[in-house]
């Protein structure tokens, strides 16, 4: 249903190439269109570096945009669980990678009345799980980022 633009690709061995060699994963902007694949301006953009620590206040790379280099991470693949995308970003940052953003829109992304970032209750239960039991980040650490999470989630719905 998503769709890239024609020079997603070139745009993101572009940045690759260019980095410095902690550069695993880049990502970029994205633009919501309609159900119907109508353009509408609206840009959810990305801040242009993600680490660990950032990425434990929210996802920000669309699952749609990121690509990771196997020959610095080896193949990762997705777990059986919720938010699979992110888990998996954050298991290639945790080894000390970061990820850049292209700062260009590559990808757009159809926004569906059924879609799962459309149940937004259902994500806020699978955040807490991956806070508390795959990046074990004790109670305390997980209702801060738990908090920056949700207020994160709720600005980047009004886009």
């Amino acid at each position: 249903d998503d769709m890239w633009l024609p020079t997603k690709l070139e745009e993101q061995l572009k940045v690759f190439k260019e980095a410095e060699g902690s550069v695993a994963i880049v990502y970029s902007d994205y633009e919501k269109i309609t159900e119907g694949g109508e353009r509408s301006g609206r840009v959810v953009k990305a801040p242009a570096k993600a680490t660990y620590v950032s990425m434990l206040k929210g996802n920000v790379i669309g699952n749609l945009t990121g690509i990771y280099d196997t020959a610095k991470v080896g193949k990762v693949f997705f777990q059986r669980i919720h938010h699979e995308d992110y888990v998996m970003w954050l298991s290639i940052l945790k080894k000390d990678f970061i990820a850049r953003n292209t700062e260009t829109v590559t990808a757009l992304y159809r926004v569906r009345s059924e879609s799962l970032t459309s149940k937004k209750f259902s994500l806020l239960t699978w955040q807490w799980n991956i806070y508390v039991n795959v990046e074990k980040t004790g109670y305390l650490r997980a209702i801060y980022y738990y908090a920056i999470y949700a207020c994160k989630g709720f600005l980047k719905s009004l886009i």
